[in-house]
């Protein structure tokens, strides 16, 4: 749980407002995507110059540069035009008056500066995000697992570009929130060093109820200070009121208090499993045979709550989506991420595919995000390469102060969809009512609420 006495309450908040009140510009890059459409436009962490704001500075400080100069990527100085190559449509040449070495501009390349075709690309993202490995794809595509790498990098990348800024303050009335274990490098108890980017992690994800469309998502170590960033991130992205739902687990009560109280209702659905063959849930036989839902508790923490709307039915199916449908994610193989980084992309890849690219039959032929009215059709690998590099001034993009989603569609009904018509206020009463469904024994009184 976030507290007042914290180093980003003390020292780096005070100093983000004194260097706003100075004229600079601050930018957080604790979650930093890379590329041309990245947070500060750098191709890696290091990467210290950024070439893109120093071009622009040196033309502000020499006004008699000739427009045609370019910025060397390999040693930052000024370099001039030397030829083109290509047949057909051309592409300038650069040769830098320091180093000698030469390079291109192309002017707009999806995958910055891979070299790989944009249609061998497209068909390896598209063998990823049907569940197969890097080695497998390599193998079918002929290319080495290094490319394959190298293009999962550029399109996660993209992808968690295009998710920060689409989704921004749109409406989802009913919000289910939970967590799915994995790891990387090793299992927990052989990170014999304790590195925190090793061993379990946990990957939080926000689904919602109506359009199945995944709001955020987090990798981490399932502590409360990954939880109190997850509901700040979620906080972004919904517009309030809204009613929220989590499982039973004791960490998400406290930051979900912290985050929404007062702005949204939130309940908690807490389910007890039983082996079938098992006597009691002490004596289960079987490691990972499936066991059976003996008993539902619900319960309202705070604000008014809709109890057929408290459950994660929903966000427990999306879990098994991604682990079907992402190699890292399946048990019991050889496909877990070796690096924290790798996991990031791919599980970002996976959620842009699924909220644009992939349709949910169970939205008559729409995508999640079609379902959600940010977007009015079904998008390609290759549109959803191209499309994250031209966020910013384009029709996509969600509006972040107002608490409507993307334009109206064009070739589809109008589908009106709003948040619950309920007051809220900040000293509301809290009652704590418990439905109890027990799937063993014969049914008991349902409490009456007003």
């Amino acid at each position: 749980m976030s507290h007042a006495y914290t180093e980003d309450q003390l020292v780096e908040q005070p100093a983000i407002g004194l260097f706003a009140e100075l004229g600079w510009e601050t930018v957080s890059a604790m979650e930093e995507t890379f590329g041309a459409t990245g947070t500060l436009l750098r191709e890696t962490k290091g990467e210290v110059v950024l070439v893109s704001r120093l071009r622009a500075a040196l033309v502000r400080l020499n006004p008699a540069l000739p427009p045609e100069a370019m910025i060397c990527p390999h040693c930052k100085n000024v370099c001039k035009k030397y030829g083109f190559f290509g047949q057909g449509e051309r592409c300038q040449r650069y040769r830098c008056n320091s180093c000698r070495k030469t390079f291109s501009d192309i002017s707009h390349r999806p995958l910055g500066r891979l070299k790989t075709p944009l249609r061998k690309a497209t068909r390896i993202i598209n063998l990823l995000v049907e569940g197969m490995g890097v080695r497998a794809t390599a193998r079918i595509t002929k290319t080495h697992p290094n490319t394959i790498q190298a293009v999962l990098e550029v399109a996660g990348s993209k992808s968690a570009f295009l998710l920060n800024k689409m989704v921004r303050e749109v409406n989802f009335p009913f919000v289910q929130v939970d967590e799915m274990f994995c790891f990387v490098g090793c299992k927990e108890k052989n990170n014999l060093t304790g590195d925190p980017e090793r061993g379990r992690q946990s990957i939080f994800l926000g689904v919602d109820a109506d359009s199945k469309f995944i709001i955020n998502w987090m990798i981490g170590k399932r502590t409360s200070c990954t939880i109190e960033k997850y509901m700040q991130d979620l906080k972004l992205r919904v517009a309030r009121p809204f009613q929220l739902s989590t499982d039973g687990y004791e960490l998400f009560e406290d930051e979900v208090k912290w985050a929404f109280y007062g702005e949204a209702s939130y309940g908690q659905v807490s389910k007890k499993f039983i082996h079938p063959r098992a006597k009691d849930s002490n004596t289960a036989e079987g490691r990972y045979e499936p066991s059976r839902v003996k008993t539902i508790y619900k319960r309202q923490v705070f604000g008014p709550v809709r109890f057929d709307k408290i459950s994660t039915s929903y966000i427990d199916r999306t879990h098994l989506n991604l682990r079907l449908f992402n190699r890292r994610l399946t048990r019991l193989t050889l496909g877990f991420s070796k690096k924290l980084e790798h996991l990031k992309n791919s599980v970002a890849l996976s959620i842009a595919h699924y909220n644009f690219c992939r349709i949910h039959h169970s939205l008559q032929g729409e995508t999640p995000a079609m379902a959600a009215r940010l977007t009015d059709h079904v998008w390609s690998i290759g549109e959803l390469l191209t499309e994250s590099g031209q966020i910013g001034s384009e029709k996509w993009i969600c509006p972040l102060l107002e608490r409507t989603v993307s334009p109206p569609m064009k070739n589809s009904p109008k589908r009106h969809r709003t948040a619950m018509n309920v007051p809220f206020c900040k000293n509301f009463h809290e009652p704590e009512f418990v439905t109890i469904i027990d799937h063993d024994s014969r049914e008991h009184p349902q409490p009456q609420f007003a």
